[in-house]
């Protein structure tokens, strides 16, 4: 199941100390901390109300090689209060367990995006009526086609969100999706809000409280991670290696990984191999739009992952990815049961709650009759929510369990 909270669970007694070292080094700032699963981690920023703007991203590997005690000297000793503080607009702070260093994570906007997309493609005209919706829709006093979108990492690395921002991208399109139009999202802070991601602010006036979720499991998180981090580190190589752009031009070769390594120092080994194999030049003899397996003698760790290469003239590319595989279509609403199990017995301090589950992360557009038969048997889960919305900007199922 998707536990939102796995590492602040885990380490909540470093969570608290680092809280409090921040607090103590800038006073007057509120903190609100979440987790980026992706690149698994935890990150503390500030709300909107601090008198300092800034985004820390503290690694799992610091959290678990650093004993409790040394905590506070190694943020002291680093001056992370300092960095923070001096931190440019658009740049994430970054604590790993030698030290720190700092990312341009802010990308264009959604707006700018999709005008780049529709100069190639050209949308249609319910998807041109989708984002003239979603991007006018106001997140803590900003519309959200015009906040600079945050990413995991460097903007000309990394193509996916922060956890942040696509839970605000994510409930936004839920929500249209359901059917409500003009609404607001401002992002909740506090132990009132406990368990509570979004304050709705409805266009009758009325105000609401959502918990968005996803339906995805961490083992497909951890597996999409690693294959993108693979990514990630060919287009760093084919951005800072000129030798490797010059191999490949005028060739797309994608490289098929049904299964990824298991942990990121073997991601660096495979992205190794990758790059190996592209500058030896040995794929050059082969018919345009072949498929090719991996020579298991000279490339061990492709060819146990079962990869395979596809190689054609046209576009410089070079990437991994997942390649065919079968899906179960009912997973997704296994994982959305299981969500609501998970809360049955959640209280809040506020009301009315609302739980969203986006289904946007599965490669299947559910049928309203798929939803509907999950929506049907909600009735027999017990759970403290006073509506369930289930789907994704395709549309989306609502429940009202009060």
């Amino acid at each position: 199941m998707d536990q939102l909270d796995s590492l602040r669970s885990m380490y909540r007694s470093s969570i608290d100390v680092i809280e409090k070292y921040l607090t103590r080094e800038m006073p007057g700032i509120e903190l609100r901390v979440g987790e980026d699963f992706e690149r698994d981690g935890v990150v503390f920023r500030t709300t909107k109300e601090s008198i300092l703007g800034f985004r820390i991203f503290v690694s799992h590997e610091f959290l678990s090689d650093t004993p409790l005690d040394h905590v506070d000297d190694a943020l002291r000793k680093w001056k992370v209060a300092a960095q923070a503080e001096a931190l440019s607009q658009g740049c994430t702070l970054f604590v790993v367990s030698n030290g720190t260093f700092k990312e341009r994570t802010e990308g264009y906007t959604l707006r700018d995006s999709a005008q780049r997309f529709a100069a190639l493609l050209p949308p249609s005209t319910a998807l041109t009526d989708l984002y003239t919706r979603v991007f006018s829709i106001p997140v803590d006093g900003v519309a959200l086609g015009d906040i600079p979108s945050e990413m995991q990492g460097d903007p000309d690395l990394y193509i996916t969100y922060s956890e942040h921002f696509a839970n605000a991208l994510g409930a936004a399109y839920l929500l249209d999706g359901a059917g409500y139009r003009d609404f607001a999202l401002n992002t909740t802070k506090g132990s009132r809000y406990e368990g509570i991601d979004f304050q709705i602010l409805l266009e009758s006036g009325d105000v609401a409280y959502l918990e968005f979720k996803r339906a995805i499991t961490p083992a497909e998180r951890r597996t999409n991670a690693l294959r993108e981090q693979a990514n990630i580190g060919l287009r760093a190589a084919l951005r800072d290696r000129p030798a490797l752009a010059s191999a490949i031009d005028g060739h797309f070769i994608q490289i098929t990984l049904p299964l990824v390594p298991g942990s990121k120092s073997e991601v660096d080994s495979l992205v190794g191999e990758i790059i190996r194999f592209v500058m030896s030049r040995e794929w050059v003899p082969y018919d345009d739009g072949s498929i090719v397996p991996f020579d298991e003698d000279h490339y061990p760790i492709l060819s146990g992952l079962g990869a395979q290469v596809y190689l054609a003239a046209g576009p410089t590319h070079l990437s991994v990815s997942e390649g065919a595989r079968s899906f179960d279509r009912n997973a997704p609403y296994r994982i959305a049961r299981q969500i609501i199990m998970q809360q049955r017995n959640q209280r809040f301090n506020v009301s009315p709650v609302w739980l969203g589950i986006s289904l946007a992360d599965t490669l299947i557009l559910p049928s309203s009759a798929e939803l509907n038969s999950l929506v049907r048997n909600i009735d027999r889960i017990p759970n403290p929510f006073d509506k369930i919305i289930v789907g994704s900007a395709e549309g989306a199922a609502v429940w009202p369990t009060r």
